[in-house]
């Protein structure tokens, strides 16, 4: 006989697949934000205790974090779009649109 799975676990999978929903949309948000240069767009995309690691150092909290996104994006020469280089972490908190 096949037992049904119980509510714990699908509560589980359900806050998974949440979790990448949220997750792939607050990526798009953050490209098309990116894509057209709206900080302001970009900062509803983190939460305000948003932490940013990059090669140029570590930006703590949405304050540091989109200033430095304006600076690295103000050059079209030298920028490159950071979609391609995110690392995603199912802990992260996003921020909800």
């Amino acid at each position: 006989m096949n037992e049904l799975p119980n509510l714990h676990a699908l509560t589980l999978r359900f806050e998974a697949l949440e979790t990448v929903e949220l997750a792939g949309a607050a990526s798009w948000r953050y490209a098309d934000a990116l894509g057209i240069l709206d900080f302001q767009l970009s900062a509803a995309v983190f939460t305000e205790d948003a932490a940013l690691a990059t090669s140029r150092g570590t930006r703590q909290y949405r304050e540091e974090v989109v200033p430095y996104y304006q600076s690295a994006c103000a050059n079209p020469i030298k920028r490159k779009h950071s979609l391609a280089c995110v690392h995603t972490d199912s802990r992260a908190k996003l921020a909800h649109p």
